[in-house]
């Protein structure tokens, strides 16, 4: 038998969204469900997923997430727009993006997606809110402003690509960005 140590509501992945408010907000409902389960609010472990793109080349790692954050904005905001901080001046165009989705064209790179979020004027706050891309300076900046609003566990992987391409951008991680965070 495999025991993990753990109880079903030890920890929580939130797909929200990185915005500063994003998180605390997220963090507070989690917080406010372990109180009313009895439970330490300090004993669930909160975790952020990020959208993430990691390049030497912080444009490349940008243009390689936007299909990822379409999907994301789509999927995050299908049901509704109310309660999830979406920013007033940004409603119509979002909702306008999500009646509008190709579910056929799903997390294609060049497709009609991504240039419909960018038509829209969407792009930069759907990788503000979801994503972590760009080169390793550009990841260690983020994830010190993301520790300062809260946001101290995150779920991220590296670009995508052949084994190799994996492996070096692993190692690019391992050497470049988690020494910063080491503790």
């Amino acid at each position: 038998m495999l025991h993990l140590g753990g109880r079903i509501g030890d920890g929580v992945v939130a797909g929200t969204g990185l915005l500063p408010e994003v998180v605390r907000d997220t963090i507070a409902r989690v917080h406010a469900g372990a109180r009313a389960a009895g439970r330490d609010p300090g004993g669930v472990d909160v975790w952020f997923t990020a959208r993430s793109s990691l390049h030497e080349d912080r444009e490349r790692a940008i243009d390689n997430v936007k299909a990822s954050v379409s999907s994301i904005l789509n999927h995050a905001m299908r049901f509704g727009l109310d309660g999830k901080h979406v920013p007033d001046h940004l409603r119509d165009r979002i909702q306008e993006y999500v009646d509008g989705y190709d579910l056929y064209d799903h997390v294609r790179q060049a497709g009609r997606n991504p240039r419909r979020m960018a038509e829209l004027g969407l792009t930069d706050y759907a990788i503000d809110r979801w994503a972590l891309a760009g080169a390793p300076r550009d990841w260690i900046a983020r994830i010190e402003r993301l520790a300062e609003h809260g946001a101290r566990k995150l779920w991220v992987g590296v670009s995508g690509g052949d084994l190799a391409a994996q492996r070096h951008y692993l190692r690019l991680m391992g050497e470049e960005i988690m020494p910063r965070f080491a503790a």
